[in-house]
């Protein structure tokens, strides 16, 4: 969200909110198609959620510093606007 331009919070929270629901709709209907089709024990698809989350987790620290690197409260300082007279 952070990344998104000023004026666009409402895009970047739709495009956000998209991605989720992919992940969360999208991962029943692939988990309940491995246990029907392919026959996989529910073990194995805990093991399988578990070692993609931990692909994916270390994965944030590669987000850049830009995006990361402040908190949403916290006030960004901004160069004062030049004047005529510099």
């Amino acid at each position: 969200m952070r990344a998104t331009p000023a004026g666009s919070e409402g895009l970047g929270f739709s495009l956000m909110m998209s991605v989720r629901n992919m992940a969360l709709f999208g991962t029943d209907w692939f988990g309940s198609k491995l246990l029907d089709q392919y026959h996989f024990s529910f073990n194995s698809l805990v093991i399988a959620n578990s070692v993609t989350t931990l692909i994916t987790v270390p994965l944030v620290f590669l987000l850049p510093r830009l995006i990361v690197g402040h908190k949403d409260a916290e006030v960004v300082e901004e160069p004062a606007p030049r004047t005529a007279i510099e």
